[in-house]
């Protein structure tokens, strides 16, 4: 079947503070650089209940089209 898949080639993680298993997380993802064949996401993830960032996390993926 023809369609397009998009592998993610790069991954780049920071931890900044601890997040607990009962915790209310937030995650904002956002397109921080798309080409038409590469697309770079940012995620940061924060604790509902306090501020400061628990990770930030960058991925890259890219298209490939399948015939």
């Amino acid at each position: 079947k023809n369609g397009i898949i998009s592998p993610v080639v790069s991954v780049s993680c920071q931890y900044k503070s601890m997040v607990h298993f009962d915790d209310t997380i937030l995650i904002q993802v956002s397109v921080t650089k798309y080409n038409g064949v590469r697309l770079d996401l940012a995620y940061e993830i924060t604790d509902k209940n306090t501020v400061p960032f628990a990770t930030a996390t960058t991925l890259t993926h890219i298209k490939c089209v399948i015939l």
